[in-house]
């Protein structure tokens, strides 16, 4: 069921997207059916599981002594960073209660990692940010799934 958010600056205030701009997402949740808002709140969560299971193949499996130190994956990784980020501000955009409970704190504090990419990847600092983005979401899902 989605939670909406009173409105387009209310949610930016929030949660302060990084990816694209969601705001013609957040005119459709307003404007759409229950049904439809539901399928893109599922559409969504699809989206961040696919991008989590593209990071672990890559070898960022969210737990530190599995970490990938392969910097040659770091453009595929980018790709599903872009990916994550995205589906999780979209989740959060169509669930207001879940983006202010604790379980999303931890990709509150990561998903600017888009604005810091060319910084981080100087370094394989990059790939601890990678890890614990991905460690962020799946403390978030198991958080949610044992409520």
């Amino acid at each position: 069921m989605a939670w909406l958010w009173s409105s387009w600056q209310e949610f930016v205030d929030y949660v302060h997207p990084v990816s694209a701009d969601s705001r013609g997402l957040f005119m459709n949740a307003k404007n759409g059916t229950s049904f439809e808002v539901d399928c893109d709140l599922h559409k969504a969560f699809e989206e961040l599981s696919d991008a989590l299971r593209s990071l672990a193949t890559l070898g960022f499996s969210g737990r530190d002594n599995e970490r990938s130190d392969d910097m040659s994956v770091l453009d595929e990784a980018h790709m599903f960073v872009i990916d994550l980020v995205q589906a999780g501000e979209e989740l959060l955009l169509h669930h207001k209660r879940l983006a202010q409970s604790d379980a999303a704190y931890g990709f509150l504090s990561q998903h600017d990692i888009l604005e810091h990419w060319d910084r981080y990847s100087a370094t394989k600092r990059i790939l601890r940010e990678i890890d614990q983005l991905v460690t962020c979401i799946w403390a978030a899902t198991r958080r949610r799934m044992n409520q």
